[in-house]
């Protein structure tokens, strides 16, 4: 059976809490069936909600037009309809792990994500 296509975004929580996801949605590519956000905070580990596509497209905001679009919010307060995050403790990782994802640039950091749950 094949897996269901999920799109990996994640992005680092700034010090006011918030975070910016980046291509949330590919407005030129066929939509996935979710999209796993991943919330990296450097005091706790990883922050994650998993969250179908349409309800993506109900709060995300077209980053460049005709392209792609951007999903902020802060992570305590996800967007209406998202479901709680599920906290992977840093301490859960292996410290390697933990060090390349918190040193690696947007789309680095993606495909380190996305290796650790195997998507």
């Amino acid at each position: 059976m094949p897996a269901l296509p999920i799109r990996v975004v994640s992005a680092t929580v700034r010090k006011d809490g918030r975070l910016h996801f980046n291509q949330v949605k590919m407005l030129q590519d066929q939509p996935p069936a979710g999209v796993m956000l991943v919330g990296v905070d450097k005091a706790v580990g990883l922050l994650l909600w998993l969250v179908p596509q349409a309800l993506i497209e109900q709060h995300a905001k077209v980053q460049h037009h005709g392209y792609s679009a951007a999903l902020s919010f802060v992570a305590a307060i996800p967007p209406p309809g998202f479901p709680p995050s599920v906290v992977v403790p840093h301490t859960a990782l292996t410290a390697q792990q933990w060090s390349q994802i918190q040193s690696a640039r947007t789309n680095t950091m993606h495909r380190h994500v996305a290796d650790l749950f195997g998507l």
